[in-house]
């Protein structure tokens, strides 16, 4: 790698950086094409979860419980997480939250009337939220992934504009395909 190019990858250390090949001339043509990184990409599909999972949560809690359901929720959650939540607006932001929620009242609020699979897409959603939080890496096919379960997972929540996760899972397609090909092509 020349010393240009690790000049370049130094100064953008979250860009995905990418070089065209050699000109006619011989001479090496930066071509920076600045892409969203793997992580950033998980991060989209994950903030796309978040008020439908917030929606989902109170309408099944509400259910159970009543008008005292987010008593009910952070309670859990402060009693089996260590999480220091005191007040219900923090259930609409708070991703971790919402997931942990689910799966501590899986059993009582939200597997009667539950697609088969959505235990599963919501316990791989907390993986990818947990991984994201603790700052481990990601690539392609983690991000791939990560949209792909978002997406199929948005309508057993109630979610029936899938648009932006659609468009996110082609966005993610296309890079890996392209990386793929850039990969081949430089081989």
């Amino acid at each position: 790698m020349s010393e240009q190019t690790q000049a370049v990858k130094a100064s953008t250390p979250t860009q995905l950086i990418r070089l065209a090949p050699l000109t006619h001339a011989g001479h090496a043509r930066e071509v920076i094409r600045h892409s969203r990184t793997p992580r950033e990409l998980v991060g989209d599909a994950l903030d796309l979860l978040r008020a439908p999972l917030c929606e989902f949560v109170r309408s099944r809690m509400e259910r159970e419980y009543g008008e005292r359901w987010s008593e009910y929720a952070l309670g859990a959650l402060h009693a089996s997480a260590g999480l220091d939540r005191t007040q219900h607006e923090h259930l609409k932001s708070d991703l971790s939250a919402l997931l942990t929620i689910v799966s501590k009242f899986w059993n009582v609020a939200f597997r009667r009337n539950s697609v088969r699979f959505a235990r599963t897409y919501l316990e791989e959603a907390r993986d990818f939220r947990n991984a994201l939080a603790h700052s481990e890496s990601f690539n392609m096919a983690d991000a791939l992934r990560a949209a792909d379960t978002v997406h199929r997972l948005l309508p057993m929540l109630g979610q029936t504009d899938r648009s932006q996760s659609g468009r996110l899972r082609a966005t993610v397609l296309r890079h890996s395909t392209s990386i793929r090909d850039e990969a081949r092509r430089l081989s």
